[in-house]
């Protein structure tokens, strides 16, 4: 499925930018097997229609689960150098 959506991680959330350039996140404390997972298991994900799949991981995050309320986001100086760092999706 292409895709213009980004997702990265810092040490405590999962981030993903969708293709309107709005950020979402969430904890890993609840999604233990991306938590426990090296950066080489976390980077092998695919795109569905809803979510992204991580086979290996055996885990689904659905698009609709991440917070997108600005109020409540955590601010990361990490999370700023994640994104300058990332090359854009395809």
């Amino acid at each position: 499925m292409e895709t213009n959506y980004k997702v990265w991680f810092d040490a405590d959330y999962i981030y993903l930018q969708n293709n309107q350039g709005k950020t979402g996140y969430l904890p890993l404390q609840d999604y233990k097997p991306l938590l426990n997972a090296s950066n080489e298991e976390r980077n092998q994900y695919e795109f569905s229609p809803f979510g992204i799949h991580w086979a290996k991981l055996d885990e689904d995050l659905c698009f609709d689960g991440f917070i997108w309320d600005k109020k409540t986001k955590p601010y990361s100086f990490e999370m700023e150098q994640n994104i300058a760092a990332e090359p854009e999706m395809e």
